[in-house]
């Protein structure tokens, strides 16, 4: 198998200088054409693949969904949504994603939650 990219998933808590040092560790690594993706932006991705806006079933007749991701990790929480919209790239139907914004709260997370409890 040949690799010609590598994407690796980054928190939004991750600074300028963390991003960087993740990218050239990559690069010293070896791992060819390294890019970084915000790991919620990454899971949105992954749900436009599994989109039909063409077909909606619940009565709308718009081709959009807007979708609120929320993420709980053990130590910060964070939502983004993000809008979905029927699209054509190149004659062919795909799905356009737009990010409209995400939000993190360093103050609560799941292991916030387990000690409450």
């Amino acid at each position: 198998i040949s690799v010609t990219e590598t994407v690796i998933t980054v928190t939004s808590s991750a600074t300028i200088a963390q991003r960087k040092s993740i990218v050239e560790a990559a690069r010293i690594a070896g791992l060819p054409r390294p890019s970084l993706m915000h790991e919620t932006s990454a899971a949105a991705l992954q749900r436009s693949l599994d989109l039909d806006l063409s077909n909606r079933t619940n009565g709308s007749t718009s081709n959009a969904s807007t979708v609120l991701f929320y993420n709980m990790g053990s130590r910060h929480v964070e939502a983004c949504v993000v809008k979905y919209q029927d699209a054509t790239y190149m004659g062919k139907s795909t799905v356009s994603m737009d990010v409209l914004g995400c939000g993190v709260n360093e103050q609560l997370g799941g292991h916030h939650v387990d000690l409450l409890l």
